[in-house]
């Protein structure tokens, strides 16, 4: 099996990019599914975290499974899944500009401005591109 054609599926169907709002404008990959296996082998693949909260089900009943990746190791799951991505291929080619840097803007580092500017045009311009979708 491609394991990057598979997560590239994945994330057409059942991921999420988003760069958050807030101090640093960090950019995050998430899955969520009722199955665990396939994020298992993500986060085995790219690392990141799988997590099942108590108080997500669907509803049938089931429990929700997420699977986080940020910052660099988001940047390079993209890369990896690219030329398989077909629905979100323009949120993948907005998100591979994002800049990053040493510092995360936390702890009285602050992000150099115009670091800070391009993170905060491609959050907004990638909700702009999910709700066209």
């Amino acid at each position: 099996m491609c394991i990057e054609a598979y997560a590239a599926a994945l994330l057409d169907g059942e991921g999420h990019i988003r760069v958050q709002s807030g101090a640093n404008f960090g950019l995050d990959i998430i899955f969520g599914m009722s199955d665990r296996e396939p994020l298992d082998l993500l986060a085995s693949k790219w690392g990141g975290n799988v997590l099942t909260p108590a108080s997500q089900v669907t509803r049938t009943g089931r429990r929700m499974h997420r699977w986080i990746i940020s910052g660099s190791y988001a940047i390079a799951f993209l890369e990896d899944v690219r030329p398989w991505v077909q629905g979100k291929a323009k949120q993948v080619e907005l998100a591979l500009k994002y800049p990053l840097t040493g510092s995360k803007g936390r702890r009285g580092n602050k992000l150099p401005l115009e670091v800070f500017e391009a993170r905060r045009q491609i959050g907004s311009r990638l909700r702009e591109l999910r709700a066209v979708r």
